[in-house]
């Protein structure tokens, strides 16, 4: 059986006065939630928060929120604090019991996430008006996966709370790790990205230091989109419709990106 848990205690650091504190990682309160259903079954959201007043009468709290997706699966985490920061980053990781290993049911819902956006490659490959059939989820995956097959490591941010950004992207470039992140824009043919989205991926980036950002979209960009993101010196990368045609093309073919210098 799994569960998910903190791996570590907490440390935090009071933001008035710079007390610092540890946080006993089994005094923490837990709450587990399903927040949704998705291709493969439930999303489950962890929440190990607490709180407390410092000695100088500051009160603090704070929160780490683990994402589980598929059932027995780690897929990624966010940390929230108020009067306090963490001093080191927690991590919650998902903890199976001694006696049993990674259980059939999860390994079939990964196979089936793999297999069915390997399927949604090969339909949208050789007919491009399938990627509508696509929900805004799927359109992530698709997405998310197309990255991966050409060398990038890439985690997939929780649906009701991704900040902003769809997917965390990263690759190593001559030995120095590089990140970005991805927006993504399941949008009918004839609705344009406007240029709010990409101010707002854009102010993330630069938010959340992150070396470049990209929006990709099944439709194109509007004149203002593309004028704004030629002004900040393509700080914000935009893949339309055919720019995606063509890199899942190139995936299926094993080539890399034009896109990115590796």
């Amino acid at each position: 059986m799994a569960r998910m848990e903190l791996t570590e205690d907490l440390y935090i650091k009071c933001e008035e006065c710079g007390a610092e504190y540890k946080i006993d990682k089994d005094s923490i309160e837990y709450k587990p939630d399903c927040i949704g259903e998705r291709q493969t079954g439930a999303e489950y959201e962890h929440d190990f928060y607490g709180e407390g007043q410092c000695e100088c009468g500051n009160w603090m709290s704070y929160k780490v929120i683990g994402y589980e997706y598929p059932v027995g699966a780690y897929n990624s985490q966010i940390t929230e604090t108020t009067g306090c920061e963490f001093i080191r980053q927690p991590v919650v990781d998902i903890v199976w019991e001694p006696e049993f290993y990674y259980p059939l049911d999860a390994e079939s819902s990964l196979c089936f996430l793999v297999n069915q956006v390997e399927q949604n490659i090969y339909d949208i490959a050789n007919n491009p008006n399938n990627i509508y059939n696509l929900s805004s989820a799927d359109f992530e995956d698709l997405v998310a996966e197309i990255f991966r097959k050409n060398g990038f490591d890439v985690m997939i941010t929780p649906r009701t709370r991704d900040g902003g950004k769809d997917i965390i992207a990263s690759y190593n470039m001559s030995g120095i790790p590089c990140m970005l992140i991805i927006e993504c824009k399941r949008y009918a043919e004839d609705k344009k990205v406007g240029v709010g989205v990409i101010r707002q991926i854009h102010g993330t980036q630069q938010a959340e230091h992150y070396g470049k950002a990209v929006v990709v979209t099944s439709s194109s960009f509007s004149r203002d989109a593309k004028r704004f993101a030629n002004d900040i010196k393509d700080m914000v990368v935009l893949v339309d419709r055919h720019q995606l045609m063509d890199m899942l093309k190139q995936t299926m073919n094993k080539n890399e990106f034009g896109f990115f210098e590796k």
